[in-house]
């Protein structure tokens, strides 16, 4: 609105760990070891999946904040798809371990998504994307990432989205749990998952992504109901860790207490957009029919915490 932007070296240091960020992500990606005979694992295979999805969607996203000036915005969109999913999950799922090759499907993928990524940020970061584009893969001379073509939107689905962040929830939830037992990275896990689960696909699209970036040893599906304690539930889906050691029982129904609060919250706040008229008058119906899901998430995530808050009291 024309008003002067008051100066912030925050964000001078924010950007600079950003730069770095994509460097260092490049010095990795270049400094893979690459054997054309390994066959390209699942949990690789399936975060190319993933992530060529994410890009698309987020690409669509940039293209409509352009075209309607929110030029900050699109920036945002693009430093949390480089930092948050590239880095921080792409390139985790798909780095090979200590002096091991990485297969070279991966590989050229790899390059694929970062020669994308820079040409999205090259307005925003003229020159650190230049270098970077130029040291990717070989160029001709006088070829510029500037005279490069934006990319296209391609076709991704958020159904297969969605399950990411299903099974990225489910990693977090594991993280935790070694955290709060104070259980190394370097042990393995086990983990199991409840057969009578609404949605079993959830679990299984991205089983070997759980598997990697848990850090387990096996993922079992079973019946029945599990034990109280050393378990946790992600939406409607209940999981258990098989964990020697006493349960805090007074402990674990605390948790369970306070998730199951949030969760009526939360709906609380779902109801009350969906009781609003004006808000079902005026909302896209894809809106609705988004909290229309949401609704039903936290009805089930409910009825599956109050069971288990049950099950700890021995009602």
């Amino acid at each position: 609105a024309g008003n002067d932007l008051p100066f912030d070296e925050a964000l001078c240091e924010q950007g600079r760990n950003f730069a770095n960020k994509i460097w260092n992500a490049l010095r990795l990606v270049k400094g893979f070891a690459v054997d054309e005979k390994l066959q390209q694992p699942a949990s690789a295979a399936a975060a190319a999946l993933w992530f060529e999805n994410r890009l698309n969607q987020a690409l669509e996203i940039v293209n409509d904040h352009f075209n309607k000036y929110r030029i900050s915005d699109a920036l945002m969109e693009l430093y949390r798809l480089v930092w948050e999913d590239f880095c921080s999950w792409y390139l985790e799922i798909i780095k090979p371990g200590f002096q091991q090759a990485v297969d070279s499907v991966t590989y050229k993928q790899s390059l694929a998504f970062f020669d994308k990524l820079m040409r999205m940020l090259h307005p925003f970061m003229p020159f650190i994307t230049e270098e970077i584009w130029q040291l990717l893969v070989p160029r001709a001379e006088k070829e510029s990432i500037m005279l490069a073509p934006w990319p296209d939107v391609e076709n991704y689905s958020e159904q297969l989205l969605r399950h990411f962040d299903f099974a990225r929830e489910v990693v977090i939830q594991v993280r935790n749990f070694r955290k709060e037992k104070n259980i190394s990275p370097k042990e393995t896990l086990s983990l199991q998952v409840r057969k009578q689960n609404d949605h079993p696909e959830l679990v299984s699209r991205f089983e070997p992504v759980i598997i990697r970036m848990a850090h387990l040893s096996q993922l079992e599906y079973i019946d029945g109901v599990f034990p109280a304690g050393q378990g946790f539930v992600v939406k409607s889906t209940e999981f258990f860790i098989p964990y020697e050691g006493k349960v805090d029982t007074a402990e674990e129904l605390s948790r369970l207490e306070t998730d199951l609060q949030y969760a009526k919250g939360f709906l609380a706040s779902v109801m009350a957009k969906l009781s609003n008229e004006r808000f079902m008058q005026s909302a896209p119906a894809k809106v609705i029919e988004n909290e229309q899901k949401k609704k039903a998430d936290a009805e089930a995530r409910i009825k599956v915490l109050e069971d288990k808050i049950k099950a700890l009291k021995g009602e």
